[in-house]
């Protein structure tokens, strides 16, 4: 998911939203991994000029066998999807040429796509600071002070998106993807896919922890996580006031969905972790509502595809 707002293209964020953003929620990111670890490495590049800072780094096992090679082609995939998800306009779209070298070469892969965003980049961010620049020299209401000072401030563009391990367990590995993009708006927005948990013993993603069609009777749990997100972050809510706080989707928007990133456990194996996106239940200001809920109070609802890799 990308949610951004810019400057001369989209209207800028209510202010209200602007103060309540600032309280730092983020994305619930899982716990430290236990000792047993496979072998990884890391590619990263970094580029940063007067008008764009780009960011990006991609961790892959090392294994030999079918199930890493698995797992190094489906987080290579993800990387490249958010690699090529560059700038906010139609004609953005398939700017970053595909990479035609040895798709096994993650360096070359990660060398390749960070040159190519920070050059698609570059020209915007410049056509952007020349318009704010323009904009405030005609600005006559400005006193030249302020004027000098908002010039100095202008924020540069920024492309950010790391995808790395953050926890393994004898049965499962998950790497976790986050991004940060900002496109000279009242504020940025997030990237990734969020989590991405895999069976060791296969190399498969698990695509689904909960059955899609059990929405429905996880209302409860579902509206217990969202009442502790809020509580915790110094708003308490009642079941009432949290159906009010909602942007749920019509046509029943008496249901919250079940969130579209997939859920990823804990170290225990004993928990699952909910979290939505910007935007995507709840205004920007409220964050990514995130909480936890107890394996044992989803038994019924599990997947085949969980069961064969929780305790």
């Amino acid at each position: 998911m990308l949610i951004m707002k810019y400057f001369t293209h989209i209207p800028v964020i209510l202010a209200a939203l602007l103060c309540l953003a600032c309280n730092g929620q983020k994305t619930a990111e899982p716990a430290e991994a236990p000792a047993q670890e496979s072998l990884t490495q890391l590619n990263s590049f970094q580029e940063s000029n007067e008008f764009v800072t780009v960011n990006l780094s991609l961790e892959l096992p090392n294994g030999t066998d079918d199930a890493s090679q698995l797992m190094r082609d489906s987080l290579t995939a993800e990387f490249i999807r958010i690699a090529t998800q560059v700038g906010y306009q139609e004609e953005d779209a398939g700017a970053i040429a595909p990479f035609t070298g040895d798709p096994a070469d993650a360096s070359a892969v990660v060398t390749y796509y960070g040159k190519a965003v920070s050059n698609y980049l570059l020209n915007l961010a410049k056509a952007d600071h020349e318009q704010r620049i323009g904009y405030l020299k005609e600005d006559t209401s400005i006193p030249d002070s302020t004027r000098e000072q908002l010039m100095e401030e202008i924020t540069p563009w920024n492309f950010d998106f790391n995808l790395r391990k953050s926890l393994e367990t004898v049965t499962y590995v998950i790497y976790s993807g986050e991004g940060y993009v900002y496109y000279g708006g009242a504020h940025g927005g997030v990237t990734g896919a969020g989590a991405m948990t895999f069976n060791k013993s296969n190399g498969q993603q698990v695509m689904h922890f909960v059955n899609p069609d059990a929405t429905l009777a996880l209302q409860p749990q579902i509206r217990k996580g969202l009442l502790r997100y809020y509580g915790e972050y110094g708003e308490p809510l009642t079941d009432q006031e949290l159906s009010e706080r909602l942007m749920l989707p019509e046509p029943d928007d008496s249901i919250i969905p079940q969130p579209k990133q997939i859920p990823f456990p804990n170290a225990a194996g004993d928990s699952l972790t909910f979290t939505y996106g910007q935007y995507e239940i709840a205004c920007y200001a409220d964050g990514m509502p995130s909480f936890k809920i107890a394996v044992k109070d989803l038994a019924p609802y599990l997947t085949d595809e969980a069961k064969a890799i929780l305790p």
